[in-house]
């Protein structure tokens, strides 16, 4: 994948129970998942994390086919950092995936000295596809 090519961590889980164990062991930097996963939905995901306080600091990429305004309107609104509708260029997935962890050491760590390059070529994300 060209998160790991890019050096990422890349935790993967295969429907939305195994992303919430997946967090928890985890630690991520970033959840990037389908809108529509076995067991739980991309939504059931934003919403358990937020109610785990854990959404300001993990930020949630939807990856997804469906190119509904709506679902995309409602994702944006209830806070997911970015929303890609497949199929995309493995460029702009890279580029959006820098971007969302960019804001989230802005958001996260403001004050303390700037992340280097080596860490944050290690940065871990949760992929559920």
């Amino acid at each position: 994948m060209c998160l790991e090519r890019s050096g990422h961590e890349v935790v993967r889980a295969e429907h939305g129970d195994a992303v919430m164990t997946a967090i928890m062991q985890n630690a991520p930097h970033l959840v990037m998942t389908e809108i529509m996963l076995p067991m739980r939905s991309g939504f059931d995901i934003l919403n358990a994390l937020k109610g785990l306080g854990l959404a300001a600091s993990i930020p949630v990429m939807f990856v997804t086919a469906n190119a509904s305004q709506r679902e995309m309107d409602r994702a944006l609104e209830e806070g997911v950092s970015d929303y890609v509708v497949k199929p995309f260029h493995l460029r702009e997935l890279a580029l959006r995936t820098s971007l969302a962890l960019a804001r989230r050491e802005a958001a996260v760590v403001p004050f303390e000295r700037p992340v280097t390059e080596s860490a944050r070529a290690h940065q871990r994300a949760v992929i559920a596809a």
